[in-house]
Formats: C-alpha cells, structure tokens, sequence
C-alpha cells in the first residue's frame, strides 16, 4: 500500500452536520428519534 499517494489523493479538509432530534410520549415511553447529515467536501 503507497501511503503517499493516498494522502495526496485526500480532502484537505471535509465539514460534516449533523441535526438530530427525538421525543417520546409518555416521558419516559415508546418514542422515535431521526438524524439528518450532511458531508461537505
């Protein structure tokens, strides 16, 4: 494995978002979570 050429062929630099939310009904009781996630290269 060439780890130079690896490298070079590499993001400089990536973002990632992440949003999460959730609940449940009673508290505590059955309940639904989600996430939503973005990679910005």
């Amino acid at each position: 494995m060439d780890t130079e050429s690896d490298q070079s062929s590499a993001p400089e630099q990536s973002i990632v978002e992440i949003w999460t939310d959730g609940g449940c009904r009673p508290n505590p009781g059955p309940g639904g979570w989600g996430c939503c996630y973005a990679l910005k290269v």
